[in-house]
């Protein structure tokens, strides 16, 4: 199980992630289900590519268009800033352009869509990311 932690802003950002191993996932679904309320579900399918140090996924997710995300993974004694430059460097080689980022999450997209608030029709869009083994990350959204 991984539990994600990340600002709702345009722009390359910080997050933060913990992993916690689950031997049995049917179980602590089932548990979880009983304690907490599903608000929605986010469906994707995720092809993934490196460049570098740079994890490059493309996310189809159902009911939303497909995405680019960038993520950086810091190697020990890299900095945020520095994860931060070798996001923005990747995207202007890729043409991506601070405008293209976007700043929700999937589940929040979907929850829009859901009420009619969010327009999901035009281009892919982009979001990357930069963690560091420390489970920090930095993540800029198309």
């Amino acid at each position: 199980m991984i539990f994600y932690s990340l600002a709702d802003v345009a722009g390359t950002k910080q997050s933060d992630y913990e992993i916690a191993p689950v031997t049995d996932a049917a179980k602590l679904k089932s548990e979880l289900e009983r304690v907490l309320s599903e608000s929605v579900a986010v469906e994707k399918t995720r092809l993934v590519s490196l460049s570098g140090q740079t994890r490059v996924h493309l996310d189809a997710v159902k009911g939303l268009v497909s995405f680019l995300e960038l993520e950086v993974v810091l190697r020990d004694g890299q900095s945020p800033a520095e994860g931060h430059a070798i996001a923005r460097d990747l995207m202007q080689r890729s043409g991506i352009q601070e405008a293209d980022l976007i700043a929700a999450a999937y589940a929040d997209m979907l929850m829009k869509r859901a009420v009619g608030a969010s327009d999901t029709s035009g281009p892919p869009a982009t979001r990357s990311s930069t963690p560091s083994t420390a489970g920090h990350s930095t993540e800029n959204p198309r």
